[in-house]
């Protein structure tokens, strides 16, 4: 039977494979990678941006995704790549992309 040590050694390296694997270290959307006048569109991941990082007037008639109430919701910053021109259209990108329905 194989010492727990020599078990040790053969397994932490696979374990730390598959963790390495499982974070997303991209995930992580900071105020400047949000920014729509600093950054290349974020595809999906603009879903996951602030709504309030401060990034210009805020347009009553465009949608933000709110990741705690996982819909989209009006009143999104003009800078803002969580900011979309229809409901529909942030729901199409962002529906399931939140932490909590992961």
């Amino acid at each position: 039977m194989a010492s727990t040590l020599t078990l040790t050694f053969v397994l932490l390296p696979v374990f730390l494979f598959v963790l390495q694997g499982a974070v997303d270290v991209e995930a992580v959307m900071t105020r400047e990678r949000c920014n729509r006048r600093n950054s290349p569109d974020p595809r999906h991941l603009a879903c996951q941006c602030n709504p309030r990082f401060n990034l210009g007037s805020t347009w009553h008639n465009y949608y933000y995704y709110d990741n705690e109430k996982m819909t989209c919701v009006e009143g999104a910053e003009e800078d803002n790549w969580n900011s979309f021109f229809s409901r529909d259209r942030c729901l199409a990108l962002c529906r399931g992309t939140s932490a909590a329905a992961r």
